[in-house]
């Protein structure tokens, strides 16, 4: 996740550097024209390193997830064997709660994914060059966000097992019985002279 961080962070960087870079142009039409140019495909460089960056790191992250989370999955499934004492409880409660911060987590990264996707998706087009980085951009943007669906998809799972294996090891609690004198409004008015 930490190379995967450091190329937004290039990204953004970059970014608003062409923003500033924009915001800076002076001069009549055509040289503002010529400057735009310039710097929308020096942004497409920009969203191109972070293409060539980020496509190695999703399918590394997309591997690592699904080995780790099958692993887990397998490892919450074991909790079954050992049967309900305390000990079992507490580290499964212990289990899914690292599972529900991995959750909260990825929904996290999801959410800021899909709001820079959403920005990405508004850019006007420019130059080839600049189109067809923001085309390439967005793929990966959905190859990314693909990849956090798959992970929560498999916390999911995870979490469903663990709860049925809780469930499982509780008692099934019996309703409290009710008087025969009391109403059935619930209410506990035992005197006949109401």
């Amino acid at each position: 996740m930490k190379h995967i961080t450091d190329a937004l962070e290039q990204l953004n960087s970059g970014t608003h550097q062409s923003t500033l870079d924009m915001e800076a142009v002076k001069g009549d039409d055509n040289t503002k024209f010529a400057a735009y140019k310039r710097i929308s495909n020096k942004q497409a460089e920009n969203m191109a390193d972070f293409v060539a960056r980020m496509r190695p790191e999703i399918s590394i992250l997309d591997d690592s997830l699904s080995l780790s989370l099958d692993s887990f999955g397998q490892a919450i499934i074991l909790f079954t064997d050992f049967g309900s004492n305390p000990e079992s409880y507490s580290q499964l409660i212990n289990a899914l709660s690292a599972a529900a911060e991995l959750r909260d987590s990825i929904v996290q990264s999801k959410e800021n994914t899909e709001q820079l996707r959403s920005v990405i998706a508004t850019l006007p087009r420019i130059t080839i060059q600049f189109n067809r980085a923001k085309r390439d951009l967005l793929n990966v943007l959905d190859t990314f966000l693909a990849t956090n669906d798959r992970g929560l998809n498999l916390l999911g799972a995870i979490e469903t097992t663990g709860n049925s294996i809780i469930e499982s090891w509780v008692p099934q609690a019996t309703p409290p019985s009710i008087e025969p004198d009391q109403q059935t409004d619930g209410s506990n008015n035992r005197n006949p002279a109401n």
